[in-house]
């Protein structure tokens, strides 16, 4: 039988260059072309709907030498809000000029429509930490359902801005002064709001007074933090990479210290109370241990989201008498004190 594999294989080939790869050299114009696009909220000017069905002979006192002049000018040709603010951030010189279009999708043109939109929108993100995306099953919170109409938030967006109000960005919400928002409104945002689910959950329970020295400062540091009232630094909309490079990843190190001061059963009961995700697991997450020395620095920082002059969280201590464990705007009697968690999970719906 003849050998199936011989001595020497020839093939006939036609050869082509070989290009010797540079990974590096061409990363660095990857790196480039990725940081121009990145994380930016990037709209240009072509991004903007300025479109009207409002014949030109209507357009009145608000368009000078065809420019827009005034909010309430470009409300009442239909054009939405959030364009609008976009388009008075434009050079005259670069604005887009107003083109009649009888079928182009107008926004609200009366201001308190347009305010109550915003305001739906406002508290959806404090809320929830982003925007709505209108899936079935993705309510609003009880509390922004109430507001004004029965209009989604998600829809109280789309009347707001033409080309995705996502493309804003979330960073907006900081500068809203909630201090200065009707008492009903900071009662519910006291309640809690995105980025604090985990700080709740940790202060459902009585806090062990034999906890071990580290983690007892963990706990001591954690309290001062939050003490005072939820930060800007800690909400998703506004939360730095700075932040998560320095402290960690926020809520997975919260979801160790809460296993490391309540145990194993009492993280099974959060998450049956729906005070945890159930996805809410240990991690190697142990940035927390620097906290007491790095959370120092927030003494003096001034970056509340709300605040008051008396503790925002009532803290319990597993040697004294019961308190409510909510925040102050609504205390809870003392003999609730075994359904807290559930009653709190509750109302952060609400």
């Amino acid at each position: 039988m003849a050998n199936f594999f011989p001595e020497q294989f020839r093939f006939e080939t036609n050869p082509s260059p070989v290009i010797t790869l540079d990974y590096q050299r061409a990363t660095r114009l990857f790196v480039a072309l990725i940081r121009s696009v990145a994380g930016k909220e990037a709209i240009q000017v072509s991004d903007l709907c300025i479109k009207t069905r409002v014949p030109e002979a209507e357009w009145g006192q608000h368009v000078i030498n065809g420019k827009i002049v005034d909010v309430e000018g470009g409300l009442a040709l239909g054009i939405k809000l959030i364009d609008l603010v976009c388009y008075s951030m434009v050079p005259d010189e670069q604005k887009p000029a107003i083109v009649i279009d009888n079928t182009v999708e107008e926004g609200p043109r009366d201001i308190l429509t347009v305010a109550s939109s915003l305001f739906k929108v406002y508290l959806y993100l404090l809320l929830r930490g982003t925007y709505p995306d209108g899936k079935e099953g993705n309510q609003d919170p009880g509390f922004v359902a109430r507001i004004s109409s029965a209009k989604s938030a998600y829809i109280c967006m789309g009347e707001l801005c033409s080309f995705g109000m996502p493309k804003y960005g979330t960073s907006w919400i900081r500068h809203i002064p909630l201090n200065e928002l009707d008492s009903m409104t900071k009662s519910r945002m006291s309640l809690g709001m995105a980025g604090y689910r985990y700080v709740n959950a940790l202060f459902s329970r009585p806090i062990p007074v034999d906890l071990p020295v580290d983690i007892a400062a963990v706990m001591t540091a954690i309290e001062e933090f939050v003490i005072r009232g939820p930060r800007w630094c800690v909400h998703p909309c506004t939360k730095s990479d700075d932040f998560t490079n320095k402290y960690g990843n926020f809520n997975r190190n919260m979801t160790n210290l809460i296993y490391e001061v309540h145990g194993e059963d009492a993280v099974r009961q959060m998450k049956e109370e729906q005070l945890l995700p159930a996805a809410a697991n240990r991690s190697r997450a142990r940035d927390y241990l620097t906290w007491p020395v790095k959370l120092v620095e927030f003494r003096t920082v001034e970056d509340f989201i709300l605040e008051r002059d008396e503790p925002f969280f009532n803290i319990r201590r597993a040697d004294t008498a019961a308190r409510a464990v909510e925040p102050a705007f609504q205390q809870a009697p003392a003999d609730n004190a075994p359904r807290a968690g559930a009653d709190l999970a509750g109302r952060l719906n609400q």
